[in-house]
């Protein structure tokens, strides 16, 4: 059971002032020496303070991510708001060096607000939008939803006045398709990585960046870990110590 300040200070007293020995005293008590004498200890160092119960120290997180690589992330989210969390930490390992999962680029977004709740209620896409492939294959399938995409979010959240602009608004939505957006289906980079061949040096490097990061993450909070509590020590209160045999 665990005791107060207060009764610790009085079960003290009561070992100090008794006419048996500390031994027997703390027998009587019911009371373990180490455990008396660990809070006599600190009594002596600190006082009456020194008596309450101390918080326990939260363990130490070996890949906790640094304010500034959260505050990158942040900043990244903010200037290319159109990219999503999986985007977001292909584009800050690619561009920055640091590696950021998918999963943590969601909690610091999400911790800062940034993450829009989902909707409560699916809405369906007009039929004439819907392009039906009977019997396609997933690649078929692949490109539908792609063209339903494009249809959803390029052509119509526009207004075309000549055939001239529509064909460069396509132009412009392929060569991001091809050349910008990271494919989770090829190992979250381009068509045009995966095209030329480069999708092995990409990996790799981000592979590499991965393991540096997490080296380099784990020194810094073992070293934060290490660094001494300082605590301001209060004026002794008190100076006497047992003397009485065991």
């Amino acid at each position: 059971m665990r005791v107060n300040a207060s009764e610790k200070l009085e079960l003290i007293h009561l070992t100090e002032g008794s006419s048996l020995s500390v031994r027997r005293t703390l027998a009587e008590i019911g009371l373990a020496r180490s455990t008396f004498y660990a809070g006599y200890k600190r009594y002596l160092d600190g006082g009456f303070e020194a008596l309450e119960d101390r918080k326990p120290r939260p363990p130490a997180v070996w890949n906790k991510i640094p304010g500034r690589v959260r505050d990158k992330g942040i900043e990244t989210a903010l200037t290319y708001t159109e990219l999503s969390p999986r985007e977001l930490a292909c584009r800050i390992t690619d561009r920055d060096g640091e590696f950021l999962s998918e999963s943590s680029v969601y909690r610091i977004l999400k911790a800062a607000d940034l993450i829009e709740s989902p909707p409560t209620s699916s809405c369906r896409q007009p039929t004439a939008s819907r392009i039906q492939h009977a019997g396609a294959t997933n690649s078929g399938r692949r490109i539908s939803r792609t063209c339903r995409w494009w249809a959803g979010n390029v052509v119509r959240l526009e207004n075309y006045y000549s055939p001239w602009e529509l064909e460069r608004a396509i132009a412009r939505f392929v060569s991001h398709y091809n050349t910008e957006r990271v494919h989770e289906s090829i190992g979250n980079v381009t068509p045009d990585d995966m095209y030329h061949g480069r999708q092995h040096d990409i990996l790799s490097r981000r592979n590499r960046i991965k393991r540096l990061t997490l080296e380099r993450r784990e020194k810094e909070n073992q070293r934060d870990a290490a660094k001494p509590q300082v605590r301001a020590k209060p004026s002794l209160s008190r100076t006497t110590r047992l003397s009485k045999n065991l």
